[in-house]
């Protein structure tokens, strides 16, 4: 009898905490600042850098560094600067939860004057860069003093919202579509029972394929709570 090898199991990383929490913080944010002085890190180390701070920073305790005005710059031009999108929307993440947990990081924020990137990020016809930026301009209604007319007035912020509904209406109106014509056709079916269970199997399957999955849900939500505060401060 042959016997294979299995894979080793994949070890969740260490959450720190105290004082070694500080130390990594402190570590990863000098790096990651470094490396926009001067290219220091691979790609999947700046990645996996922001991978870290994206747990640490949900709980701001012996997170300092993240939490200052440096630290927000810092995620701010690798979430906007980067050439590539896995490392913007780790650093939108990370951004994202800061602004969340802390006023004064959506004012340091609004401060940089991203407003042309963060609008542009807008129109990808992505529904991970929808929810972030979404969320992004969303936090900064609160306490950010951003000026939302000059987001709509010269950088298409209301025009890139209505191309995203679209879109998400579009979604939702083929899936309706499928769903109403394989019920007709199911309805004037004459096939014997078990023919039905086949088709009803395979109508199953059309529809998940194309029913918009939990991300596009969430980045709509996001859209929608924009949208409203864009119309009600």
């Amino acid at each position: 009898m042959r016997f294979t090898k299995s894979a080793p199991a994949k070890v969740a990383p260490q959450v720190l905490t105290g004082p070694a929490k500080l130390a990594e913080v402190t570590r990863l944010m000098d790096k990651l600042n470094q490396d926009l002085q001067e290219i220091c890190m691979l790609p999947h180390q700046r990645d996996a850098a922001l991978e870290q701070l994206k747990i640490y920073v949900r709980d701001p305790k012996d997170a300092d560094p993240i939490f200052t005005k440096q630290g927000i710059e810092t995620l701010t031009r690798h979430a906007f600067n980067s050439p590539s999108f896995t490392t913007s929307r780790n650093a939108l993440r990370c951004l994202a939860n800061a602004m969340l947990l802390d006023p004064s990081a959506r004012a340091w924020f609004v401060e940089l004057h991203y407003e042309i990137k963060l609008c542009q990020r807008l129109k990808n016809d992505n529904c991970e860069d929808e929810l972030l930026v979404s969320r992004i301009i969303f936090l900064t209604t609160y306490g950010g003093n951003v000026d939302i007319e000059n987001l709509i007035d010269n950088h298409h912020l209301a025009d890139n919202i209505n191309h995203n509904i679209a879109r998400h209406a579009k979604q939702y109106d083929e899936v309706q579509k499928i769903e109403k014509k394989e019920g007709d056709r199911s309805s004037n079916s004459s096939v014997k029972e078990k023919e039905k269970s086949k088709n009803k199997a395979k109508r199953n399957s059309k529809v998940d394929s194309t029913e918009p999955g939990p991300m596009e849900d969430m980045s709509l939500v996001e859209t929608l709570k924009l949208l409203f505060n864009m119309t009600h401060f």
